[in-house]
């Protein structure tokens, strides 16, 4: 037990940390180890004598440090998803990864990243001038739309790093 102090209650309180040590076949270990459980891998891999053997053999321990990584990959791929999650779930299918507080915010940047598309790049009224010229096109089209992708990506990036708002509004008034 560990004795901490309560900010809101203005009092100190204690809480316990129990982990889970014991080796398990269970969805709650697995959801908080980040681990995608038995949705991994294909279903076309998973029906072959090799991968449905896979499914009950454990695989090499993965430190921390590398599932965070994979969990900030999958942000970053939200954050220039364009609106199309292909690329995020391939890579939590093949990495094995998921994590439901990621998702939360996966889903957010899906959609956010949708709404920039459609006003930078696709909605001829607002999107970006130079994409209504006839004379871009080809390669050239082609950087001009991974500039403004790059673009989207940064700024939701940067939106994600504030996030939640509230809390860092916070931070202001104790400054």
């Amino acid at each position: 037990m560990t004795l901490t102090y309560d900010c809101e209650l203005e009092e100190e309180i204690l809480f316990q940390l129990v982990p889970h040590f014991l080796p398990a076949d269970n969805p709650q270990q697995s959801e908080d180890a980040s681990h995608i459980g038995v949705n991994g891998g294909s279903e076309v891999f998973k029906e072959t004598e090799a991968g449905y053997e896979a499914l009950y053999h454990p695989e090499i321990p993965r430190p921390v440090e590398s599932t965070l990584q994979c969990l900030r990959y999958q942000l970053w791929l939200a954050c220039q998803s364009l609106g199309s999650r292909e690329a995020i779930d391939e890579t939590a299918r093949s990495a094995g990864v998921k994590d439901k507080i990621t998702e939360h915010w996966i889903k957010k940047l899906v959609g956010k990243s949708a709404k920039l598309k459609k006003i930078q790049m696709t909605n001829p009224e607002t999107r970006e001038p130079i994409l209504n010229g006839r004379a871009l096109v080809g390669p050239a089209r082609k950087v001009v739309l991974q500039n403004i992708t790059a673009e989207i990506a940064s700024e939701l990036w940067e939106w994600l790093l504030t996030q939640p708002e509230e809390s860092y509004a916070k931070l202001a008034l104790l400054l």
